[in-house]
C-alpha cells in the first residue's frame, strides 16, 4: 500500500525531468538579449538603415504625434523581427506540450517499475511489466535523451525557434509509437535497445521510415524528387554542414538565400555576419547567371555586388589602370554573351534594391563607420548606440 507521500514524490521526480527544457529556453532568452544588441550596433552603421527601409520598408510603431528619431527607427524595427521570430507565446505553447509529453513518459516508466503512482489498480497492473508498453517507454526515453542534447547543440549556435521545443514532445510520441513497433519485427531481448537507439535517428528519418513502410503495404508509388534551379553547388563555400545550418532557418533555395533579409538570417542561424553578407552576395549573382558564375570567378567577380561595381564607379577610380570596356567584352565572353546583353545585365544588377542593400551593409562593415556616421547625422536624427543589453530587452 503506496502512501500520498510516495506518490507526490515520484510525480514530482517525473515533473524535474521536464526542467531541462525550461533551463535551456531561460538560456536563450539571455543569447536573444544580446543579438538583439548586436543588430541594432549593425543598424546603426553608415548608410544600413536608410537602404534597409529601401529594401523592407520600416516598423509601424511609431505613435501619432511622436516623431520618429533614429533610435526609434531602429528599436521598432528591431522590435518588430524580435516578435515575429521569437514569440514569448509560441515558447509557451511549445515548452507545456513537451514538458507535459516528458511527465507522461517518465511516468509509464514508474508505472512500469511498479512504483506507487496512485493510479486505479487495474490501470497499474495492466501496465506493469507490458512488453509493448517497455518499447513504446524504451523508445520515449531514447528520444528525450537526444533531444536534450539536440537543444544544447542548438542553444550552443544560437539558434533555437519556438519549433525546436515543440520538437521533444513529438518525438517522444513518434518514437514511442515506432518502438511500440518494433516488438513485431525483433526479438524482446532487442526490442527495447534499438527503441532507445531509434529515439537518436533524426525526426525527419523516422517519418520517412514509416511513410516508406505505408506507401509499400499500400501499393502508393514513391514521390519524384525535384531538383533545384540554380544550383547551390553554384556558390563558394557550400558544404552539408551548410546546407543544414540553412534548413533550420528556413532557406531551403537559391532564390531563398538571395532574397532572404540578411538580419532575420542572421537572428534564425548560427553563422557569422560577413558569412550571411557573402552567401547573399552570391546568391544574387548566381539567380541572374546560374552556374555560369564560375566562368567570372578567373576575373576576379564572385558576388553581385563586384558585378555592380562596373556600373556604380564609372568614371571614378575604381578601375584605375583597368580599361573597363575591355573588362566587360571580356565578361561577354566568359558568359558567351554579346557586349550589349552584358552591360544590360550589369544596369540590372546595380538597380537590384536588395543588391544595392547588400553593398551598404559592406560598405559600413568596417570599424570606424560607427562614429563616423554619429558625427555627420542630422541634429533631428541623432541618437547614441545603445550602452547595454539590459536596456533594450525585449
Amino acid at each position: 500500500m503506496y502512501t500520498y507521500t510516495q506518490m507526490h514524490f515520484y510525480w514530482g521526480l517525473a515533473t524535474l525531468a521536464a526542467l531541462p527544457l525550461f533551463l535551456v529556453y531561460f538560456a536563450f532568452r539571455r543569447v536573444l538579449a544580446s543579438k538583439k544588441v548586436e543588430i541594432e550596433m549593425l543598424l546603426y552603421r553608415g548608410e544600413t538603415l536608410t537602404t534597409y527601409l529601401a529594401a523592407y520598408g520600416g516598423s509601424n510603431e511609431t505613435k501619432k504625434g511622436e516623431t520618429e528619431t533614429l533610435q526609434n527607427q531602429i528599436e521598432g524595427i528591431v522590435g518588430q523581427v524580435f516578435r515575429l521570430h521569437y514569440p514569448w507565446s509560441e515558447y509557451c505553447f511549445a515548452l507545456v506540450f513537451s514538458a507535459s509529453a516528458t511527465i507522461t513518459l517518465i511516468g509509464l516508466a514508474f508505472a512500469l517499475a511498479g512504483l506507487p503512482l496512485g493510479l486505479p489498480t487495474e490501470l497499474q497492473t495492466a501496465l506493469l511489466g507490458n512488453t509493448p508498453v517497455r518499447n513504446t517507454v524504451a523508445g520515449g526515453l531514447g528520444a528525450l535523451v537526444w533531444s536534450i542534447y539536440d537543444l544544447v547543440e542548438r542553444y550552443q549556435s544560437r539558434d533555437l525557434p519556438a519549433n525546436r521545443f515543440f520538437a521533444p514532445g513529438v518525438r517522444i510520441i513518434v518514437v514511442g509509437a515506432v518502438g511500440a513497433m518494433i516488438g513485431t519485427a525483433a526479438n524482446d531481448r532487442l526490442a527495447a535497445p534499438l527503441a532507445f537507439a531509434i529515439g537518436a535517428l533524426p525526426l525527419s528519418v523516422v517519418l520517412e521510415y514509416i511513410g516508406r513502410r505505408a506507401r509499400k503495404q499500400l501499393g502508393i508509388p514513391e514521390p519524384k524528387t525535384i531538383q533545384t534551379h540554380p544550383s547551390f553547388d553554384s556558390i563558394q563555400g557550400w558544404s552539408a554542414d551548410l546546407a543544414e545550418r540553412l534548413a533550420r532557418s528556413g532557406v531551403s533555395s537559391v532564390q531563398a538565400l538571395a532574397c532572404a533579409n540578411q538580419f532575420e538570417l542572421y537572428l534564425r542561424s548560427s553563422l557569422e555576419w560577413r558569412i550571411i553578407l557573402d552567401l547573399s552576395d552570391q546568391a544574387l549573382l548566381v539567380l541572374y547567371i546560374g552556374d555560369r558564375i564560375q566562368h567570372l570567378r578567373a576575373l576576379g567577380i564572385r558576388t553581385a555586388v563586384e558585378l555592380a561595381e562596373l556600373d556604380w564607379s564609372e568614371g571614378e577610380s575604381y578601375f584605375k589602370g583597368i580599361d573597363r570596356n575591355e573588362l566587360i567584352l571580356s565578361i561577354a565572353s566568359a558568359l558567351r554573351l554579346d557586349e550589349l546583353q552584358v552591360r544590360h545585365l550589369v544596369r540590372s544588377i546595380s538597380n537590384d534594391a536588395t543588391v544595392n542593400f547588400v553593398a551598404s551593409l559592406w560598405s559600413d562593415d568596417t570599424p570606424g563607420d560607427e562614429e563616423a556616421d554619429f558625427e555627420g547625422a542630422p541634429t533631428e536624427i541623432r541618437a547614441e548606440p545603445p550602452e547595454s543589453p539590459e536596456s533594450l530587452r525585449a
